[in-house]
């Protein structure tokens, strides 16, 4: 690994030059770790990604709590750019300068930093994790109270290293209810009942419904210029319309590529006949003309001015997205929307682990660095890092209030300081279990504008839709595929297969529900399977079913 990351570096130098905001070559690499400050204080550095709207660390209400609340000393390292700070710290590494105690917030990939973890780059955290009574009982306590058995498991399964079982990393989680919505259709319920139409419960009713929306001019201004259904395959939380329509036939994670069948095996669902019958559904809609085919190109941005036209005459009989993304919400168009009931598969999604937190190899105080992330990692640190100082941006809630959500409040906010400038935060909500991260339990303590006051009750209605499929609807646990964790040698062995067949697939899906490829074609469909299998999918799946009967 160390030749890798040396090869890395000489690659690094041709193209581009470390840069370390703040702070000089020793300050940028020293480790400090462990070093007693007065009257017993550790000093511990910190390299974090740098934000716009954080005014200063070091003066910084997050810090001080962290500081009085662990008895450290915290210096700040903070590094400039997106994707850069990984090359920064292949830099560092490769010239065998001591990395940060605590890195934080930095996204390197599994493979990456479990790699710079067997090489001693970032601490073995294994011990202090298998010490449920020791720091790490706050993690333990609040993935139980938070996740299923199932889940819990899971969640141990992506930690640990495949082939050691050893830990590197702390991690962050998100489970923001809104956020974690696939996809959430929105339906006009003023153009049913202009119509005389009932809410559609199948794709059978769903297609008669969209056939009417498009032919019977329910916005009643003479033109047929009504768009039945859109969303974005690509427009980001919530949007993928496609993923919506292929889950009415059946259970598909696109996050996790595969599902188990009676028998235990893996198999791909995507080479199934139900499969196919969702993707002929899709190409039905988009040959009758019942959604465009910028559903897949459409963008985060393009979709509000649609769903809630600037004219305030509604266009759209069906969208498909969040409502922060995706629509004005204080259009008075919003107002003729109402959640549509989701009758198929409900696919939350679960792959919001990141392992984005490490601390250095270097450090001199492993146990001190791992106190401060779980004091992060705590229900009072999770809520700092996101909602900023108690007292100043947050308080307690009062008794028995509810959340606009209509969840038992948690907290009061008093003022939301994520998008503005601050003192209070680091940026975002790095290390730590992010619990209903948009406000779904806290009691606001100043009244919401009217738009926003209609998202919520929207927003949670769409959730107890949602949810209720989830649990009714979805297919037993043992069907569905867990997060599979791939050894180096495995993934090195199947990259091609594992990529290549990814990568045909997805774009096939394009092609059938839109493109060149008919999927009521049998030459078409048998192209696209034996395609599949020249690429190596039995590969890619012989190597998972390794994986699966491994856990």
């Amino acid at each position: 690994m160390k030749k890798l990351i040396a090869m890395m570096l000489a690659l690094v130098m041709t193209l581009s030059l470390f840069v370390a905001c703040g702070g000089n070559n020793s300050s940028a690499g020293g480790n400090q770790g462990g070093n007693g400050g007065s009257e017993g204080v550790v000093k511990l550095t910190i390299g974090l990604p740098t934000s716009a709207t954080v005014m200063s660390y070091k003066d910084n209400a997050m810090t001080k709590w962290l500081e009085e609340k662990c008895g450290v000393d915290l210096e700040f390292i903070p590094y400039a750019g997106g994707t850069d700070i990984a090359t920064q710290i292949a830099t560092t590494a490769a010239a065998n300068q001591p990395l940060p105690d605590i890195l934080f917030g930095i996204g390197l990939g599994d493979e990456v930093y479990r790699s710079y973890g067997k090489d001693g780059y970032f601490a073995d955290l294994t011990p202090l994790y298998e010490d449920r009574e020791g720091a790490s009982k706050t993690f333990w306590t609040r993935i139980a109270e938070t996740f299923t058995a199932e889940e819990q498991a899971d969640i141990e399964r992506k930690l640990r290293d495949p082939e050691s079982g050893k830990i590197y990393a702390v991690p962050t989680m998100d489970t923001t209810m809104i956020d974690i919505m696939d996809y959430q259709p929105w339906i006009n319920t003023e153009w049913l009942d202009y119509l005389k139409l009932d809410m559609p419960t199948d794709p059978d009713s769903l297609y008669k419904v969209l056939k009417a929306f498009q032919t019977g001019d329910p916005n009643q201004n003479g033109n047929a210029d009504e768009i039945p259904l859109i969303g974005g395959q690509e427009a980001g939380l919530g949007a993928d319309v496609i993923n919506w329509l292929i889950n009415m036939f059946l259970y598909f994670n696109d996050h996790k590529h595969f599902a188990i069948d009676d028998d235990g095996q893996v198999y791909a669902p995507f080479t199934t006949d139900e499969y196919r019958k969702a993707l002929q559904y899709v190409r039905k809609l988009y040959s009758e003309k019942l959604m465009p085919d910028s559903v897949i190109t459409m963008s985060m941005n393009e979709l509000p001015v649609i769903t809630t036209p600037p004219s305030g005459k509604a266009k759209v009989g069906i969208f498909v997205g969040h409502l922060t993304l995706h629509a004005d919400c204080e259009n008075e168009v919003l107002k003729q929307y109402q959640p549509l009931p989701i009758w198929g598969n409900a696919v939350f999604n679960d792959n919001r682990f990141n392992a984005n937190c490490f601390i250095g190899g270097d450090c001199k105080n492993v146990e001190k660095a791992f106190e401060v992330m779980m004091t992060i990692w705590s229900e009072e640190g999770s809520r700092r890092i996101r909602y900023g100082e108690y007292g100043v941006n947050w308080t307690d809630a009062d008794p028995g209030v509810k959340s606009p959500l209509g969840l038992d409040a948690k907290f009061k906010l008093l003022k939301d300081p994520l998008r503005e400038m601050n003192t209070c935060l680091w940026s975002g909500a790095s290390c730590t279990l992010c619990v209903n991260a948009e406000k779904e339990d806290a009691q606001l303590a100043e009244e919401l504008k009217p738009g926003e006051k209609l998202r919520e009750e929207m927003h949670a209605k769409s959730y107890a839709n949602f949810k209720k499929a989830y649990e009714e609807n979805n297919p037993d646990p043992k069907y569905i595929c867990p997060t599979l964790v791939l050894t180096e040698e495995e993934k090195e062995d199947t990259k091609p297969q594992r990529e290549g067949c990814a990568d045909y697939y997805k774009k096939s899906r394009t092609a059938f529900c839109v493109g060149d490829m008919d999927p009521n074609s049998d030459a078409k469909w048998n192209e696209y399977l034996n395609t599949l299998e020249d690429l190596g999918l039995q590969d890619w799946l012989d190597v998972a079913q390794v994986a699966y009967d491994r856990y």
